[in-house]
């Protein structure tokens, strides 16, 4: 209310002056000072301050409505802004958690694919084909194994966010995916080197070539064992035990990390709607 009269003091002033001034101007041509006598005059003034009093109270009481209603629209307009903003922000955090979400599927189903070619069945499947000396069938088998491992791991690798995204369990996978899959893929190499000696019946003499082909690890197990013209299947079946047995570990731990890294990317995925 005070900051109403401090603003407006000159609207009071000109009301409480406009009288005398006219009074002035329309008796000038007479002598006369004023126009009425006492009692006219209080009469005037009483009614003519009354309507002064209750115009300036009107006028004070509708300047604070209106100050009133410009600060109310004004939070009105600032919560309606962050609603707004809420809400889009919600909006996009729903996407991305669509988007994510989609995303942390298909990697899922990747993973799995991925995870599966590393069971050891499939190994110990190369053993028997070659336990019943069927070299093409083995050969067909190692062959299958390394297409669907190639296909498995490049389509996990294709799904892997950009390295400078990746959460540390991401980045971790990510680093004994890559081992496993030179492993694994070299154990198959050497059970297909395995088969076609076996199958073959070639001597010690004759398998130095192939040998070149195998790795270090399958080289240094059949230069441990001692025979004279042909490797014997229960020899097959140890060699392929000593290249197996040691990666079974490393086998275990690719789909520990594996799952790990999906629960903790859907904990992360999650947590874009948590603040909503």
């Amino acid at each position: 209310m005070k900051e109403v009269i401090k603003q407006y003091w000159w609207i009071a002033l000109i009301i409480m002056v406009a009288p005398i001034v006219l009074n002035y101007l329309v008796f000038t041509p007479s002598c006369e000072q004023s126009t009425g006598d006492l009692k006219d005059w209080i009469s005037f003034w009483g009614s003519y301050l009354s309507a002064i009093i209750s115009s300036m109270i009107a006028f004070a009481i509708l300047v604070i409505q209106r100050k009133d209603n410009q600060i109310e629209n004004s939070k009105n307009r600032n919560n309606n802004h962050t609603e707004n903003e809420n809400n889009r922000q919600l909006q996009l955090n729903v996407l991305a958690y669509q988007q994510q979400s989609q995303w942390l599927n298909n990697l899922r189903e990747a993973m799995i694919k991925n995870i599966i070619v590393y069971h050891t069945n499939n190994l110990r499947e190369i053993i028997i084909l070659i336990k019943n000396n069927n070299l093409s069938l083995g050969q067909q088998k190692t062959k299958d194994i390394l297409e669907k491992l190639i296909y498995t791991d490049t389509e996990v690798a294709m799904m892997m966010p950009d390295i400078n995204t990746q959460s540390d369990y991401l980045i971790k996978y990510n680093d004994k995916r890559k081992e496993v899959y030179e492993k694994f893929s070299a154990i198959v190499k050497d059970l297909q080197v395995l088969s076609v000696i076996y199958c073959l019946q070639l001597s010690k003499k004759d398998i130095d070539s192939l040998i070149a082909k195998a790795s270090q690890n399958l080289k240094t197990i059949i230069g441990a064992f001692k025979f004279d013209e042909k490797l014997t299947y229960n020899q097959v079946y140890d060699i392929s035990d000593k290249l197996i047995l040691p990666s079974e570990a490393l086998f275990k731990e690719i789909r520990k990390l594996a799952l790990t890294s999906i629960v903790n990317e859907q904990k992360r995925i999650d947590a874009l709607l948590e603040n909503h």
